[in-house]
C-alpha cells in the first residue's frame, strides 16, 4: 500500500494519506495546477468596539446605543462572512430591551423582520432589580469591498433602560463589547 506521511519539524504528530487496500475502491483526489488557495474557514481579520459608559433610552423608536460600539471593516473579498457578535450589559425596572444589529445604521443584518415596534434580533425581558447580559450573534456576506460599519440600535417598551449601569444607582458598573470578524470562505 502506497501513502504519504507529512511530519511536523518540531517533534509533532503526522498526516498521513493512504491509498485503498484494493483496486475496486479507488478514489482520486485532483487539485488545480494554478492559483492561489485560502481555507475556508480562516479568519481574516477582527474589529473589536468596548463601552464603560452608560448610556439610557427611553424610546420605542430604534436608536444607535453609542458611537463607542462601532466597528468599521472594510472586506478583503467579497465572498467573505462577516460574523458579528454584541455583548451588552443591560438594566431596567421590568420591562423590555429589544436589540438590532445594523449595518450603516440602516440595514438589518439577520435579515430578520422589522414589521412590528419591539422586533429585532433580541428582546429580552429585564426584570427589576436585574442586570443581564443580552449577547446577539448574526452573520452578513460581504457582497462586495467597501468599507461597512457594524453598530447595536436598541428601544424598550416603556420606562427608561440602560447600559452598562444599574437602572437604580450608579454602583453596579459593567461593560459592552462588539467583536466583527471577517471569515473566508
Amino acid at each position: 500500500m502506497s501513502s504519504i506521511k507529512l511530519t511536523a519539524d518540531s517533534g509533532g504528530g503526522t498526516f498521513e494519506i493512504k491509498a485503498p487496500a484494493s483496486s475496486s475502491n479507488t478514489r482520486v483526489l485532483t487539485l488545480p495546477d494554478t492559483g492561489s488557495y485560502i481555507l475556508g474557514g480562516k479568519i481574516l481579520q477582527v474589529v473589536t468596539g468596548t463601552s464603560t459608559s452608560a448610556a439610557t433610552t427611553a424610546s420605542t423608536t430604534y436608536a444607535e446605543i453609542t458611537s463607542d460600539l462601532r466597528c468599521t471593516i472594510v472586506p478583503s473579498a467579497a465572498n467573505s462572512k462577516i460574523i458579528i457578535s454584541a455583548s451588552l450589559y443591560y438594566s431596567h425596572n421590568g420591562h423590555v430591551i429589544t436589540t438590532r444589529i445594523l449595518k450603516d445604521g440602516s440595514t438589518l443584518v439577520s435579515g430578520g423582520t422589522t414589521a412590528n415596534t419591539h422586533d429585532g434580533d433580541q428582546a429580552t425581558y429585564v426584570a427589576a432589580d436585574y442586570m443581564v447580559r443580552q449577547n446577539i450573534t448574526v452573520v452578513d456576506t460581504a457582497g462586495d469591498t467597501s468599507s461597512r460599519y457594524y453598530t447595536p440600535f436598541w428601544n424598550t417598551d416603556t420606562a427608561t433602560a440602560y447600559l452598562n449601569r444599574y437602572y437604580a444607582n450608579t454602583s453596579y458598573d459593567g461593560t459592552s463589547s462588539m467583536t466583527v470578524m471577517e471569515v473566508a470562505v
